[in-house]
């Protein structure tokens, strides 16, 4: 028998770093709730404090709390800039692969963030600061993995590169930013039994140039075109598809289509 630990079994194990004397709530509560709020799309200290002011009531019914009293903006605030941030990534990654059974064709978007309040030497050469990779399933509306990191001792294409080898791709549609397109990333992919859709600007010329050429010396395949108005602004998008690789260097294993996007507002 298979037993899944929830999200709460896991971060109990991340090592509480606080005194016991004065603690008035329990480290998995003060990480769930600052895990909810950021994936509710509250990202920082304050928003999470905001989030949880809001749910003040469903929280207390949920979790059962004795007292009626939830972390404020200086518990939360406290708890993330003292806990180990590598045991918590830890945990929460080995809790949600426990959920990764990920689909054929299902799209997987990598995306990566720097966290500003991080910064050092903002001013030099010397510069560092944390970033957070992340892997979000958009059919499971889930993050299967995160994985932090400092600018200074790795990078973010690496770092890729690495949770794609960690990762069971067999059919699966990887979608990265323009910095990922990379042939060593490209052969990871496809090695790992898996698919990517990723833009290409001036950081690869000759690739562009080819796709460029391709896009204007050939008719597309099929076109699709979508219009919307948001507020008083009016925006036209126009995606044409060429099933088109003439031109496209061999070292760039896998590319079976061209995409062209044209937006106009």
């Amino acid at each position: 028998m298979i037993i899944m630990l929830t999200l709460i079994d896991y971060l109990k194990q991340v090592k509480d770093f606080r005194e016991p004397k004065g603690i008035r709530h329990p480290l998995w509560l003060v990480l769930l709730l600052v895990i909810m709020g950021t994936m509710s799309g509250h990202l920082g200290y304050r928003a999470c404090g905001d989030f949880v002011k809001r749910h003040e009531q469903e929280i207390i019914s949920t979790f059962k709390l004795s007292k009626s009293i939830i972390p404020s903006y200086g518990t939360i605030r406290r708890v993330m800039m003292g806990v180990n941030h590598e045991e918590l990534i830890k945990s929460f990654n080995t809790w949600a692969r426990q959920y990764v059974n990920l689909d054929e064709l299902e799209w997987v978007a990598a995306d990566g963030k720097a966290f500003k309040n991080t910064v050092t030497n903002y001013n030099n050469n010397s510069q560092n600061f944390a970033n957070l990779v992340s892997f979000f399933s958009a059919k499971k509306g889930r993050v299967i993995v995160l994985k932090k990191f400092n600018n200074k001792s790795d990078s973010e294409i690496k770092i890729v590169q690495n949770i794609i080898d960690d990762l069971e791709l067999t059919g699966v549609v990887i979608t990265l930013d323009a910095v990922h397109c990379q042939t060593e990333t490209v052969e990871k992919i496809l090695d790992n039994g898996g698919n990517y859709v990723m833009p290409v600007k001036n950081n690869q010329p000759l690739l562009r140039k080819a796709i460029i050429n391709i896009t204007n010396n050939n008719d597309p395949d099929s076109v699709f075109r979508e219009s919307e108005k948001i507020r008083d602004r009016k925006t036209t998008r126009i995606v044409s598809v060429f099933h088109n690789n003439q031109g496209i260097a061999q070292k760039w294993r896998g590319v079976k289509t061209v995409i062209k996007v044209e937006r106009k507002g």
